[in-house]
């Protein structure tokens, strides 16, 4: 009887050493985590080959990795600042893998500075973007924000690689990339009437309009030596909203995606508001932006008129016209924009 208990006893203690193992050799948390932390770096790094290199179907996605992280040049010094702010720590008790299910998970928390309270500091204290871009290099930890994701992992020929479906987590981290690019930095600015456009434009600079009445708007324009400016009072406000997205803001886009300026530069349209502004060399031949050679000014719209205040020339009093008339009227310089 005693022979039988130990029997039983030994096959018991042999059954769990043998689930025990089959277990313990199923799990792979060591080279879970060594990915996880190789992963999270290449994140950091901003290098889109390089986080595809970690990632289910790399090459398929690489190219659109690239390209949304290139798309955003606008406010670089803006976007190197949060980088270099950003770290991560990596969970290892969250850890769960198995070899035989081929899949493995853990949790990941990037921090960052906090470039949204950040900016809204900035601003309201009526700073520009060299103040922001200041404020973030200088953080020292007080403004921050999380982001814990669950990452997922899938065991491809032996080698551990992120399951992130539509990228979605890492669209999560470069959120700030498309926050940072929709800020505004000049400032508001009114709908102004043609008879105090034109009042303000004697007034400052002592020249005298011409006007022209047409079906969709009434117009007074200015144009002589380098300088040309306009107002035009629409009486089709969305006829005067498509017009200016395609004609101004979508064109200028245009123009940088062909490479043809080379300066500073600011655009934004939402719809009811919008302008672009500019201080560098235009090369192109369509539309308002026909011109090989310097741009200073701005292209305003707002409520039911656009106000187009342009130098052709890079000389420090052109400019200082432009400048002048548009604080006159109470619109934003180029600078407060850069």
């Amino acid at each position: 009887m005693k022979t039988t208990k130990i029997i039983s006893s030994l096959l018991a203690a042999s059954l769990l050493m043998s689930v025990s193992g089959c277990a313990l050799f199923d799990k792979d948390d060591k080279n879970v985590l060594l990915v996880a932390q190789n992963y999270a770096d290449a994140i950091l790094s901003g290098d889109g080959e390089e986080i595809a290199e970690y990632m289910v179907d790399g090459e398929d996605i690489e190219e659109n990795l690239v390209a949304f992280l290139e798309s955003y040049d606008k406010y670089e010094d803006a976007y190197e600042a949060i980088f270099d702010s950003m770290s991560y720590e990596i969970d290892q008790k969250s850890v769960e893998s198995s070899k035989k299910n081929a899949e493995a998970s853990v949790e990941i928390t990037y921090t960052m500075v906090d470039y949204e309270t950040i900016y809204e500091d900035v601003t309201e204290d009526g700073g520009k973007y060299d103040d922001f871009v200041e404020a973030l290099e200088d953080n020292d930890g007080d403004d921050t924000i999380e982001i814990t994701q669950t990452i997922n992992f899938v065991l491809d020929e032996g080698t551990w690689l992120v399951k992130d479906k539509k990228e979605k987590n890492f669209f999560e981290v470069y959120e700030f990339l498309e926050a940072v690019d929709g800020y505004k930095w000049g400032g508001a600015f009114e709908a102004i009437s043609v008879e105090y456009f034109e009042q303000v434009l004697e007034d400052t600079l002592g020249f005298t309009c011409s006007e022209y009445y047409e079906d969709l708007y009434w117009t007074a324009q200015y144009a002589g030596g380098d300088l040309k400016i306009d107002i035009f009072q629409q009486y089709d406000l969305q006829h005067a909203s498509e017009v200016f997205q395609k004609s101004y803001t979508d064109r200028f886009a245009d123009i940088l995606a062909g490479g043809n300026f080379d300066g500073d530069y600011a655009y934004e349209f939402n719809g009811t508001d919008g302008y672009v502004v500019l201080d560098g060399y235009v090369d192109y031949d369509q539309g308002w932006f026909n011109h090989n050679g310097y741009m200073y000014g701005g292209l305003f719209f707002t409520g039911d008129v656009f106000v187009i205040v342009l130098s052709y020339s890079s000389s420090s009093s052109s400019h200082a016209e432009v400048d002048d008339f548009l604080k006159a009227i109470g619109y934003p310089v180029p600078a407060d924009f850069f």
